[in-house]
């Protein structure tokens, strides 16, 4: 298995005809907290689902499909200043209102993106697919419940919604999840993905 992260908007629509699966983490151990939509849709459309469940159905539908997009909404980049203190990784972290990667819910969401992806690269390990990786960025007024959510980061994936995308601009010391998750550096970040 492969991780290859999408690292421009125009490489990410370049894409929008294979498989997608789009996760909003939740990261409860009893409730389903974690959104989960695909497309093609499953039977079910968008659910919730408890963290391992989550990582569990992801990755037996990644397996019967090979290549896929998956759009993980959490930070899954990590900017720091010259002096090694955490940063924002851009304006988009910056307005309207403090949404740093590394502030309260958004720390939080990396931490839970650190185990989902090594839970999911340790059940695909040996399998041949290819995931295929976006950053999904919903917060504020935007979030609600995670199965819509994993829905909207679904149809703005595909352009089935108006979406903005970013890049990490600030470069000083950025770390792409994947580095941990992996433990091959360095990895470019994966763009940002945020559904209107």
């Amino acid at each position: 298995m492969k991780f290859l992260p999408i690292t421009t908007e125009s490489g990410a629509w370049q894409l929008t005809q294979l498989p997608v699966v789009a996760v909003d983490l939740g990261f409860s151990g009893k409730d389903p907290t974690t959104g989960v939509a695909w497309f093609p849709p499953s039977q079910s459309g968008a659910t919730k689902l408890r963290f391992g469940e989550a990582v569990k159905d992801v990755a037996g539908r990644i397996r019967s499909f090979g290549d896929v997009v998956l759009v993980l909404e959490a930070p899954l980049s990590y900017a720091f200043n010259n002096d090694g203190n955490p940063q924002p990784r851009g304006d988009f972290e910056r307005k309207p209102q403090c949404r740093w990667w590394s502030v309260g819910p958004g720390a939080a969401t990396a931490l839970s993106a650190l185990f989902f992806l090594r839970q999911l690269h340790r059940e695909l390990e040996s399998a041949k697919v290819t995931i295929h990786l976006v950053e999904g960025f919903v917060s504020g007024d935007d979030s609600g419940p995670h199965d819509k959510v994993a829905a909207k980061l679904r149809d703005g994936f595909r352009g089935k919604r108006k979406r903005q995308c970013y890049s990490v601009t600030e470069k000083e010391s950025v770390i792409s999840v994947l580095d941990w998750v992996t433990c091959d550096s360095p990895h470019n970040p994966p763009v940002i993905l945020q559904p209107q």
